[in-house]
């Protein structure tokens, strides 16, 4: 073992995040540049503008820094689904000033903690409910391209489902199909391209041993078909034969450890059963096909084939969902009804874009328009940034949101200095056209928010740690 103290710890940590921030924050913005990754997870190199892909694939000899960076940045993808760029160039920057800051760790964590507080409560003022034309401008924005955010936008005009798929054209299709924000258990059992025709285990219980998967395992291998697992929980050597399978290519196995939380969890399973007709073999186990389905980490989709005996099921169980609509008072209950009716009805888009890298952005776009409908819009384009940290009495909290609005001016070719000025006239920043006024640039509030809530937390993380204990072969 190696011991590495705490100024060496420190001073490496911070050369690292200066790396980190460098390369990521080259994608920032309508200017950004695309990163190469030619790393030996890929065939071949393959082109992102995605932060959090790029933090995935650096591999420094400080794994402190890529692993505190990347953890932070995977929340916030997840609640958010954009925002990574931006998050890494303000965690790296108040890490380094907490750093070279001469207060002492628990003055810096309340004050940092207040500031963070202070900033939500600014954010809040700004956030409004968006139009159906601002929803666009978000769309727009978080798929970097004006093309792209609308195929996205159109698609979601359908329905909330979207499957996105690398092809040769950019085309939306309708099809019948449900989706679930709850992807494989684990990254190793991701699928890059839909499973035709999967065979599919689900269970309302916990699959844990080899006797639950064995019939339908050998069915999978006899018939050389892949094969999903959707339970309450996968753990144990039942999870470890599967991803045996699946890593050995004997048979294309993922699992997905359920739809929701709680009690919910079990209702949603036994929709997801119903909705693809699947055969029950048990009280709490049903078994059959879907036409197919696409598990990434982030989320599952499932394209159905029905019948007319099958439809004619769907449609009953639709009828009791919207009695129970009708005749509930909660406003949460309701939505979980109309969620559930929602999936009944199997609507869903297909929308497929002509490479990997412009699929990372229509995933992304997708999240961010639906946490926007949710959760409200602010000014984009460094706009609502600008006015948070005007307001800020924290100098550190302060200094680094301004940092990721100097970062959008650099992309863009602009300086940031006439960015500041303007400010004070009023004029608002628009990063695409690098031109002053009123500006109609929206994002998700919700990207901003996860920013600040993540973003003190992973820096706070880091500024605590005051050694490091490591193998002697790094």
């Amino acid at each position: 073992m190696k011991l590495i103290q705490a100024d060496e710890a420190r001073n490496r940590l911070l050369d690292s995040l200066v790396q980190l921030s460098n390369i990521i924050s080259t994608t920032f913005g309508p200017h950004g540049k695309t990163v190469a990754l030619a790393t030996s997870r890929y065939p071949e190199p393959r082109l992102t503008k995605d932060g959090i892909s790029v933090a995935k694939n650096i591999q420094l000899k400080d794994t402190l820094a890529t692993s505190l960076l990347t953890n932070a940045l995977e929340k916030i993808d997840q609640k958010a689904g954009d925002g990574t760029t931006s998050a890494t160039i303000f965690i790296c920057d108040l890490i380094k000033q907490c750093h070279l800051s001469d207060q002492s760790l628990p003055i810096l964590r309340n004050s940092l903690q207040e500031a963070k507080l202070q900033a939500l409560a600014l954010l809040e003022k700004h956030v409004k409910k968006p139009s159906t034309d601002q929803l666009l401008k978000v769309s727009c924005t978080a798929a970097n391209s004006q093309q792209l955010g609308q195929l996205v936008f159109d698609a979601l005009q359908h329905s909330d489902f979207c499957q996105v798929l690398e092809g040769i054209e950019d085309t939306i299709k309708q099809i019948s199909g449900l989706q679930y924000d709850v992807g494989a258990l684990t990254p190793l059992m991701a699928t890059q391209k839909p499973h035709v025709k999967p065979l599919i285990l689900v269970s309302t219980g916990e699959i844990t041993n080899n006797q639950q998967i064995k019939d339908i395992l050998e069915k999978a291998f006899s018939e050389k078909r892949p094969l999903i697992v959707v339970a309450q929980d996968v753990k144990g050597e039942a999870l470890s034969t599967l991803l045996a399978n699946k890593l050995n290519n004997v048979v294309q196995c993922t699992a997905i450890r359920g739809f929701g939380y709680g009690n919910q969890r079990s209702v949603n399973i036994q929709d997801f059963a119903n909705i693809l007709n699947l055969e029950r073999v048990n009280d709490e186990t049903w078994a059959g096909e879907c036409k197919s389905a696409l598990v990434t980490v982030k989320n599952s989709f499932f394209e159905t084939n029905t019948n007319d005996l099958h439809r004619t099921k769907l449609a009953k169980h639709i009828s009791d969902l919207k009695q129970q609509l009708n005749q509930n008072k909660s406003p949460y209950e309701k939505e979980i009804l109309q969620q559930r009716i929602s999936r009944y009805l199997q609507k869903a888009s297909q929308l497929t874009v002509s490479s990997q890298e412009k699929r990372d952005r229509a995933v992304d776009a997708l999240m961010t328009v639906k946490n926007a409908k949710q959760s409200g819009i602010v000014k984009g384009s460094g706009s609502t940034l600008l006015k948070i940290a005007s307001q800020l009495e924290n100098q550190l909290l302060k200094n680094s949101l301004l940092k990721i609005v100097q970062k959008l001016a650099e992309n863009s070719g602009v300086s940031f200095q006439q960015v500041r000025e303007k400010f004070d006239e009023n004029l608002e920043f628009d990063a695409l056209r690098g031109k002053f006024g009123k500006i109609d640039v929206w994002d998700s509030a919700e990207s901003v928010r996860q920013i600040l809530e993540v973003g003190v937390d992973a820096a706070l993380e880091a500024v605590a740690v005051g050694g490091v204990v490591e193998d002697e072969a790094k």
